[in-house]
């Protein structure tokens, strides 16, 4: 009977915690919008919750859009109205509930900076809201497709039929998203002969908004430097490395002049010492991290020794470490950072305003730090498929962009016919018996841009979730052989 008693006890106490919260209860999902970078708004939050035997707190916080995975609160301390947590170990924050518990008012303490914010409580993390609300912020369920607006950024636009697309093909995978299936995905543009044909945003994706291309800045950087290299600020890429970072003349590279080119940097064929997928990337001991936390990216890299019976040009290694020293030589090439540089030619040719490049002590990252608009990044993908050209334009030479994105080392491992080009991907996309050689770009967490010249096609996905790594919630190539390329091809 005891027992019994104990089960019933437990019974209505949970009940209560979850039907009967007092307005006092700290309890639940917490969220505000934060101004991660400039112009860049995005959603943070983090859950409270106290045990029910030890009624100690708990909890976790996450930037989705940033491409944070969940991350568990320290520190928490709740006393009466009062919150204080770590969020990092350089993010504290300090939180006093409101009168109507709705609300937690307070200052987010990063270094010297104190930030006020105030969180309101929320019935589900943003993560798990619907793929798409409508103006009442009721769930759209049903897809039914419309042609792109024309607006001022020089894409012309046309549908889907007009470009020879069979929409019917198309429409399950979309629906498929407003059901939930694509948790991750934040938008689904294609272009076809030269035209926008399709416009989609879900979850945290919207036109106006950038958003984090992740190692997709890595293409994008092949780009700006191939500019350089045709305005002839770049020499020949069989140039050492070593001559574009004189200010580092203690590094190993620099002293013992590694005979590393600017063709090993570009194709990742370097032979360092750096194994950055052996440790993931949440991992602060992976190579990559550790490079972005150390201060100077450019000298964490230079100090990366040869690996042992290995040469430059030997091999590809996926190596960001390489991509970093790009805006290095841009730099040293131009005298100005790349991210001005783009903006002064490529950008401003192409009409990309809207945009951040992150950038470390004065370092840009042109590793993965680049924030594009869906529309912006796609017309990257036009001009490639396009030889340099935009708008009839030619900003940049068809030499440059013909050799960047030719496959010139395979990839160790790789089915597919996979390669590696100059900061560019290569494979093969095969529907039926057909095979389509293919131009793209790739981003962790799954930001992806298949270029593909034998259909005229050049199609985007952007995605936020970090943790979908065997892409369950992804669009990727699976998608695009079995639905998107099937639509292309009319029989």
């Amino acid at each position: 009977m005891r027992a019994v008693k104990l089960l019933i006890l437990l019974a209505a106490t949970s009940a209560c915690s979850f039907g009967c919260r007092n307005v006092r209860d700290m309890s639940g999902v917490w969220h505000t919008e934060v101004e991660y970078v400039s112009n860049i708004w995005m959603d943070m939050e983090f859950d409270l919750h106290q045990g029910i035997f030890s009624r100690k707190w708990s909890g976790n916080w996450e930037i989705r859009e940033a491409m944070s995975s969940r991350n568990e609160l320290t520190n928490l301390q709740v006393a009466g109205d009062s919150l204080e947590m770590d969020l990092t170990p350089s993010l504290k924050f300090k939180a006093r509930l409101s009168d109507d518990g709705a609300s937690l008012v307070g200052v987010l303490y990063a270094g010297s900076r104190e930030i006020p914010q105030t969180y309101t409580r929320t019935a589900k993390w943003a993560s798990m809201m619907p793929a798409r609300v409508d103006e009442e912020g009721r769930a759209v369920r049903s897809w039914e497709y419309r042609q792109p607006e024309l607006i001022e950024d020089d894409w012309s636009v046309a549908s889907l039929r007009d470009a020879g697309i069979d929409q019917q093909q198309l429409s399950p995978l979309l629906q498929k998203v407003l059901s939930g299936e694509y948790q991750g995905l934040d938008a689904v543009l294609i272009a076809r002969g030269g035209d926008l044909v399709l416009e989609e945003y879900f979850h945290f994706g919207s036109r106006a908004q950038p958003h984090q291309v992740q190692s997709v800045t890595k293409s994008v950087s092949s780009l700006v430097f191939g500019r350089a290299y045709d305005e002839n600020l770049i020499g020949d890429l069989e140039t050492p490395v070593y001559d574009f970072f004189p200010d580092y003349a203690e590094s190993p590279w620099v002293k013992n002049m590694y005979p590393i080119s600017l063709y090993n940097i570009l194709t990742m064929s370097a032979g360092l010492d750096w194994r950055e997928h052996a440790v993931p990337y949440t991992n602060p001991e992976n190579v990559a991290i550790r490079m972005n936390n150390s201060g100077d990216m450019y000298g964490f890299v230079l100090s990366i020794d040869q690996a042992k019976n290995e040469r430059p040009g030997q091999r590809f290694e996926y190596t960001s470490g390489l991509s970093i020293l790009l805006g290095g030589v841009v730099l040293n090439a131009t005298g100005m950072g790349i991210d001005q540089y783009a903006e002064n030619t490529l950008f401003k040719e192409l009409g990309i305003e809207n945009y951040y490049w992150n950038s470390h002590q004065g370092q840009v990252h042109t590793g993965g730090g680049l924030y594009l608009r869906a529309r912006d990044l796609l017309k990257l993908g036009q001009l490639v498929l396009d030889k340099g050209k935009w708008n009839g334009q030619q900003v940049l030479s068809e030499e440059w962009v013909e050799g960047s994105t030719a496959f010139h080392l395979p990839i160790r491992g790789a089915s597919r016919d996979g390669g590696y080009g100059f900061q560019w991907w290569r494979e093969t996309l095969r529907v039926g018996g057909q095979s389509f050689p293919t131009i793209y770009a790739s981003g962790y967490a799954w930001q992806l841009m298949w270029i593909i010249p034998d259909l005229d096609l050049v199609v985007l996905v952007l995605h936020h979730n970090p943790e979908d790594a065997g892409a369950t919630h992804s669009i990727t190539e699976a998608e695009m052989e079995q639905i998107i390329l099937p639509a292309m091809i009319q029989d």
